[in-house]
């Protein structure tokens, strides 16, 4: 029989996350249709680690796609500063209502990186060890 203390250990990220603002586009990944046609919209990160982020929006609305009902994959792109911008394909993890302040309502999306090109990868390490 397992404790609640193995439900939460077994749980826990296993990759640092480090509070952070980015600005970040969002778009539904979709098959079949060209890239620029990918419905998109603005955002920012929450927090951020080596293998995933959490990230505020201001709808779960993508186009058609209601991201808090099934299994989504995103686009993202990062601008890590002024001139670098990191574009990865993410897993949507978590979509729920995002509301610390009346300022900062929205919904706040976790997802899971699943490609990351190796020099967008070498960058975006490099970010995330600026960051300890």
């Amino acid at each position: 029989m397992f404790s609640a203390w193995d439900t939460i250990n077994r749980n826990r990220r296993m990759e640092a996350r480090y509070r952070t603002r980015l600005p970040a586009s969002v778009s539904v990944v979709e098959s079949g249709i060209a890239e620029s046609r990918w419905p998109s919209i603005l955002g920012y990160t929450r927090d951020v680690s080596r293998d995933g982020m959490a990230l505020v929006i201001p709808t779960s609305r993508l186009g058609c796609y209601e991201l808090g009902q099934g299994d989504h994959r995103l686009r993202i792109f990062l601008a890590i500063s002024a001139e670098v911008r990191v574009g990865m394909i993410v897993r949507l993890v978590h979509c729920g209502v995002f509301s610390e302040d009346e300022a900062e309502a929205g919904y706040l999306i976790g997802v899971k990186i699943e490609e990351l090109g190796p020099e967008d990868r070498l960058l975006y390490d490099e970010f995330i060890a600026s960051l300890h």
